[in-house]
C-alpha cells in the first residue's frame, strides 16, 4: 500500500459472508491486494456460517488486523440485515460492496474509481466492466448478461427504465449517502417481508435518481455465476430457487414508491419474459407456478396472459426457423 495516506477513511469496503468456504479467501485477498494512496476500511460480516467460512475469515483478519474489521454474527441474521448493519457503521466517503463469492482482478481498481469520482463531483457513482466466471473461475460468455448492461456513458434514469444496469454490484463505488444522509433510504430499511427486491437494482435506482453514473472501460472484477444446485453461491441459489415472482413483486413495491419519477413498466415486462423463458426451457411445475404468480400479481392478468401466449409462440417459431439465439422483442 502506498505510504501517502490520507487520515480520513475515504472508502469503506463491505463484504457479507455466509457459507462461502469455497470462495471466500480469494474474495478477501482481492481486496487486500489493492494499491491505493488513501485510507480504507474493510468490513466483513460473517453470518454464522455452517461451514469453515468463519475460520477462514478469522485467520485472514488475524493476519491483517489493521485492514480487516471482522464482525461475526453469533446467530444467522440473513443477508439483508447483515449488509444493512455493515453499511450503517460505514465511515468512508465512498462505499463499495463485494459478495463473498465474487472477486476483484485489478490491484488498482479502487484507486482508478476514486480518482474518477474525486475529479468528477457531478457523478454519484462509478463502475467498470467485469467478467463472468463459473464455479471454478473459468470465464464464459453469458449472452443474457451482455444485453443487461450499459454500452455507453453516462448512465441515467432512462437506462434504468429500459432494464439496463450500469454494471455488476461488485464494481460499483458510490458516494456514501448512508453516512452523509443525502438520500432517504428508510423504505429499504423498513420494507415489509413481501417486498422482495434485489439490492443492486434498488441501489442503482436510488443512485441514478440523484445523479449521473459512469462505467469505466477496464475489466477489473469477476462475477461468479454458479448454477450447480449444491453450491452456496448467491447466483446458484437464485437460479435454483427461481425467485422471479418475488422480484416482480419487489418491482411493484418500488413502483408504488417511485412511480411518479421512474417508469417501471418495461422492467416488469423484462422480469415476466425471463420467467416465461425459464419455464419454456425447463418445463417444470415450479417455474410454471412462478409465471402464474406474476400474472396474478401484475394487476393486468388478461394482458399478461396474452403476453405469455405471444412469448411462447414467438420463441417456438424462432426455434423452428433455426434462430434459437435471436431474442424475442417484447
Amino acid at each position: 500500500m502506498n505510504t501517502n495516506i490520507n487520515e480520513e477513511i475515504l472508502v469503506t469496503v463491505s463484504m457479507t459472508v455466509y457459507n462461502h468456504e469455497e470462495y471466500i479467501e480469494h474474495a478477501i485477498q482481492s481486496v487486500l491486494m489493492q494499491k491505493v494512496n488513501f485510507k480504507y476500511e474493510f468490513l466483513i460480516g460473517e453470518d454464522c456460517s455452517t461451514d469453515q467460512s468463519y475460520e477462514i475469515c478469522q485467520k485472514l483478519a488475524g493476519n491483517n488486523p489493521n485492514k480487516i474489521h471482522l464482525i461475526h454474527r453469533e446467530k444467522n441474521i440473513g443477508a439483508k440485515k447483515n449488509l444493512t448493519e455493515l453499511w450503517l457503521i460505514s465511515q468512508g466517503k465512498y462505499l463499495i460492496h463485494l459478495e463473498g463469492d465474487d472477486y476483484w482482478t485489478d490491484e488498482n481498481k479502487l484507486q482508478k474509481q476514486v480518482d474518477f469520482l474525486e475529479s468528477h463531483p457531478d457523478y454519484i457513482a462509478c463502475g467498470h466492466k467485469f467478467h463472468v466466471v463459473d464455479r471454478y473461475e473459468k470465464e464464459y460468455y453469458d449472452r443474457d448478461f451482455e444485453i443487461q448492461f450499459l454500452q455507453d456513458n453516462p448512465y441515467d434514469v432512462k437506462d434504468f427504465e429500459h432494464g439496463l444496469m450500469l454494471s455488476h454490484l461488485n464494481t460499483l463505488l458510490f458516494r456514501n449517502f448512508i453516512r452523509d444522509k443525502s438520500i432517504n433510504w428508510d423504505f429499504w430499511l423498513n420494507r415489509p417481508d413481501y417486498a422482495h427486491f434485489t439490492g443492486d437494482t434498488t441501489l442503482t435506482m436510488l443512485l441514478v435518481s440523484h445523479g449521473k453514473m459512469y462505467c469505466l472501460s477496464d475489466y477489473m472484477s469477476c462475477y461468479r455465476k454458479v448454477t450447480d444446485s449444491d453450491s452456496t453461491s448467491h447466483s446458484a441459489l437464485q437460479e435454483y430457487n427461481n425467485t422471479r415472482d418475488l422480484k416482480f413483486r419487489g418491482e411493484r413495491y418500488l413502483e408504488d414508491l417511485f412511480g411518479d419519477r421512474i417508469d417501471f413498466s418495461q422492467r416488469k415486462k423484462n422480469i415476466f419474459a425471463s420467467a416465461v423463458f425459464k419455464w419454456y426451457r425447463d418445463r417444470n411445475h415450479k417455474n410454471f407456478t412462478v409465471v402464474r404468480e406474476i400474472i396474478k400479481e401484475s394487476g393486468h392478468p388478461i394482458l399478461y396472459f396474452l403476453s405469455f401466449i405471444y412469448l411462447v409462440s414467438a420463441r417456438g417459431i424462432l426455434n423452428i426457423l433455426g434462430k434459437k439465439e435471436q431474442r424475442v422483442s417484447f
